[in-house]
């Protein structure tokens, strides 16, 4: 739906005169990693795209790496984030898709860390709602007819961005900073060269060992706020792989 609403946005901007429709194109951090792609194989106008910390997993293997790396912040051992992120994925795995078969694994694995002594952390409590108890299959259909927008949940949550990629005809840079704690980049980098670079001549690829989500440079271990601007070659090496392009 968000890359229907892009789509929209370029048809709209193709039609000034004060714009060169031939070169429309699309950059996009994050979660628009994973949307601009998609638009742009839906759409031939849209001349090039650019993803920048766009990961090349779905958005749920996306949040156990961000989770994971939230809990060891918090507090929690690495052995304990990992657990926290096992009985959180089982939930969110249920609830994408609430059967009977998917309901008896969330409860053994929610059985399993029922008395985990990190459950009991104030500091993981506000982020681990979701797994208080596990609701029956019957009470979660009750919620997605009940909340706008639940029922696309295991569209959105599963959805996996490699057929999309695979599609994409388009210039594509991907671009990935080596300390984003958000998403796993060296992963999403070895995804790219190993399936993409050098077998797509149209894609392309940067990154900046010391960037960050937003290719900031990094320091400690948020990547909020952001307070050292961006890495040296981050804007130079964007822009000329633009000029080559026209």
């Amino acid at each position: 739906e968000l890359s229907e609403d892009v789509i929209a946005a370029v048809t709209h901007i193709a039609k000034r005169k004060d714009v060169r429709s031939d070169l429309i194109g699309l950059w996009g951090i994050s979660q628009g990693g994973w949307i601009g792609p998609l638009a742009a194989t839906k759409s031939k106008k849209i001349k090039f795209v650019i993803g920048v910390s766009g990961p090349t997993v779905s958005p749920y293997k996306q949040g156990l790496y961000l989770d994971r790396n939230q809990y060891i912040e918090r507090g929690l051992t690495k052995s304990e984030a990992i657990d926290a992120s096992i009985l959180f994925g089982a939930m969110v795995r249920y609830y994408g898709n609430p059967t009977i078969e998917s309901r008896r694994e969330a409860q053994l694995i929610y059985d399993r860390f029922k008395n985990a002594s990190w459950r009991k952390k104030s500091e993981i409590r506000e982020i681990m709602g979701l797994v208080d108890s596990v609701s029956t299959v019957s009470r979660i259909k009750e919620l997605q007819k009940r909340i706008p927008g639940l029922h696309h949940h295991r569209y959105n949550t599963f959805y996996d961005p490699i057929p999309t990629l695979y599609k994409l005809d388009q210039p594509y840079l991907a671009i990935y900073g080596g300390k984003d704690r958000i998403m796993n980049s060296r992963r999403s980098q070895n995804m790219m060269n190993e399936m993409f670079i050098g077998y797509k001549s149209n894609f392309k690829m940067l990154f900046f060992e010391n960037g960050n989500h937003g290719i900031r440079k990094f320091r400690g271990t948020q990547n909020l706020p952001y307070i050292d601007g961006y890495v040296e070659g981050y804007f130079d090496r964007m822009l000329l792989w633009l000029k080559k392009l026209q």
